[in-house]
């Protein structure tokens, strides 16, 4: 979870978190939610630009 508090703004996501580091659902960033906990996404250090990769296997 710190990991991705930490990373939450660079990879553009709409995470809002509690006092205690807990994800605060609301409709607003459900889909955030899903995108963060269970894709894989890359961002290229040249282009800041994110990519989202369903499989990384």
């Amino acid at each position: 979870m710190a990991n991705l508090i930490a990373n939450a703004l660079q990879f553009r996501l709409n995470l809002q978190f509690d006092a205690q580091g807990k994800i605060i659902a609301s409709y607003d960033c459900c889909a955030d939610v899903f995108q963060a906990l269970l894709v894989h996404r890359l961002q290229s250090h040249f282009s800041a630009h994110i990519y989202d990769v369903t499989n990384a296997s």
